[in-house]
């Protein structure tokens, strides 16, 4: 009887989709998929944040820029606890999300990207602000 899988598919080392690359996390959920084995809703969300995750360095850079260019005369203290602040966020809205995607609240690709488009909102709030004084 002819097999799909062959020994060396079940000797290899269970790994997380957190340690995974994006094309062997992408092979892992099409594979699970096709067989219709397990709920792959998780290792999509996982998946999608991999793309998700690079784009908050603009987004920070914005926010940041916007941030040191206000009038404040506050001293530098002051605005590295802001940083720690919006980062801590961040990270908030992401686990929150990712959660929520996780468990079929919302789907998986707007779970891994809402926390990028929340502070992009915001990266934009306030460079608008900058603007109008």
């Amino acid at each position: 009887m002819p097999l799909a899988e062959g020994p060396e598919d079940f000797a290899q080392e269970e790994r997380s989709p957190q340690e995974m690359s994006f094309s062997t996390l992408l092979a892992q959920v099409r594979k699970l998929e096709e067989r219709g084995l397990s709920n792959t809703r998780s290792m999509r969300v996982e998946l999608y944040l991999k793309t998700s995750f690079p784009f908050c360095i603009p987004i920070f850079a914005i926010i940041g820029c916007a941030m040191g260019l206000t009038s404040s005369r506050s001293g530098g203290f002051i605005g590295f606890g802001i940083s720690l602040v919006v980062t801590f966020f961040y990270y908030i809205v992401m686990s929150l999300s990712a959660s929520l995607g996780k468990t079929g609240v919302i789907a998986p690709l707007l779970a891994s990207w809402i926390q990028n488009l929340v502070f992009t909102a915001v990266a934009i709030s306030l460079t608008l602000q900058l603007q109008s004084r």
